[in-house]
């Protein structure tokens, strides 16, 4: 197997670079660290291995060795930088004083002055839709619209009653007690005496 660039994280977070030496079948991996060392992960210390990053379920050192340091000098750097400050300081005074002088004028100047005459004319119509303020002359017409409710009454033809008259015979029979008066006239004659 030839050897690849890793870098491997320990369960802390901790993250050095190494070179995958070899992979068994097992899944332990041979590594080299960057200082040389060597060290056999087993199988049950690897999380999860992704492409070029081997994540541990352990820190580096539960895997028998400190912590691998990565060999690389560092040397610190130093810069320097300019720091400009500013301080403000009195060169001089300037004393500055003023004298008003006044004296009178006659202008003589044209002003204009426009009035507005408002007519209020009534007129009392309905319309269909409000009306547009238009210019006749020199009169402007803004027309001033309000809402009326409108109510109306009208006749509705709710329902018909159709009445059909028919004549029926039928003949009846009843015992009825009729009464009737007769008169008897007898005449007398005076006697004669």
């Amino acid at each position: 197997m030839a050897s690849e660039a890793i870098t491997v994280q320990d369960a802390a977070g901790e993250r050095s670079r190494a070179e995958l030496v070899d992979r068994s079948a097992d899944g332990s991996l041979a590594v080299r660290w960057a200082d040389g060392r060597r060290s056999l992960i087993a199988p049950d210390a690897i999380d999860r291995y992704e492409g070029h990053h081997v994540h541990l379920t352990v820190r580096f050192e539960d895997l028998g060795t400190a912590r691998p340091h990565d060999h690389e000098e560092r040397v610190p750097l130093v810069e320097e930088e300019a720091v400009v400050e500013k301080h403000a300081r009195p060169t001089a005074t300037v004393r500055v004083s003023t004298t008003t002088h006044e004296r009178e004028e006659d202008i003589d100047e044209v002003l204009t002055s426009e009035v507005v005459e408002v007519k209020r004319v009534p007129v009392e119509r309905y319309v269909d839709a409000p009306a547009p303020v238009r210019e006749e002359g020199d009169t402007t017409i803004v027309s001033v619209h309000e809402e009326v409710l409108v109510v109306e009454k009208r006749l509705l033809l709710k329902e018909e009653l159709h009445l059909t008259t028919r004549k029926e015979d039928r003949r009846e029979t009843h015992r009825v007690s009729l009464r009737s008066q007769t008169a008897e006239v007898e005449r007398t004659e005076p006697d004669e005496a």
